[in-house]
């Protein structure tokens, strides 16, 4: 079983920010990686979009390859120590009050979620390939998972309708404008600079976008936004 060879079914993809479907490759990445079912066989094509400049991955693995990889992947993330989950929560607590009922999306083995309890806070975890409870949250926070989705609109519109009027959300992601090379970890399809990542939140109803001094992880940023009020 461990020497299967199991090629991807390759999945185009326009470009996330825009929607155009007019780009300029830039790059090809290769990756053989090694799971407990077998060698996942994945060939990434590094693009830029020609009408809105932002860099992307398209050719990329389709959905059910992704989610099958990731079930059978060794390599495991989102374990978080104390120093990281603190900066995260001196944020969290700034934006918002105790009590108030928090979702974290792509929470991985959920020990920010953990945190978020003992801080006071009613938290709920879901990774990217779970069902997402239903009910409305006041605030909605995400760690470096965006740069993993195929369709990041899609989830970030999801995520919208799931938080209550004027609800927060915290995004963070590596920042391609200043570290380019961790953009380009092998699992990454989305390359965000706080340009776009700032748009995308503006094309799916978020206002009052603001970066916040002091991200969880040195190459990355954060930002966090309200919920556009429906009226």
């Amino acid at each position: 079983m461990k020497n299967l060879v199991i090629p991807s079914s390759y999945l185009d993809r326009d470009c996330p920010i825009c929607g155009s479907i007019k780009k300029t490759l830039t790059g090809i990445r290769k990756m053989n990686m090694a799971t407990t079912k077998g060698l996942y066989v994945m060939q990434h094509h590094d693009v830029q979009c020609d009408d809105c400049n932002f860099h992307y991955s398209t050719n990329i693995p389709d959905v059910a390859f992704i989610n099958d990889y990731y079930k059978y992947n060794t390599i495991k993330h989102g374990g978080i120590g104390e120093s990281v989950a603190e900066i995260r929560l001196s944020l969290i607590e700034q934006l918002v009050p105790k009590a108030l009922s928090i979702l974290e999306y792509g929470a991985a083995g959920g020990q920010f979620v953990e945190f978020l309890r003992k801080a006071g806070y009613i938290a709920e975890g879901v990774d990217v390939n779970d069902d997402i409870p239903k009910g409305v949250y006041d605030a909605i926070c995400s760690y470096y998972t965006f740069e993993h989705l195929i369709y990041p609109n899609d989830v970030l519109k999801m995520l919208r309708e799931l938080l209550g009027e004027k609800g927060v959300f915290v995004v963070e992601v590596p920042d391609y404008e200043n570290y380019p090379e961790e953009s380009f970890y092998f699992q990454h399809l989305n390359h965000f600079t706080e340009k776009y990542l700032r748009r995308m939140l503006v094309n799916n109803g978020f206002e009052n976008i603001k970066v916040a001094d002091n991200p969880s992880r040195g190459f990355g940023f954060v930002m966090y936004a309200e919920s556009v009020e429906v009226i």
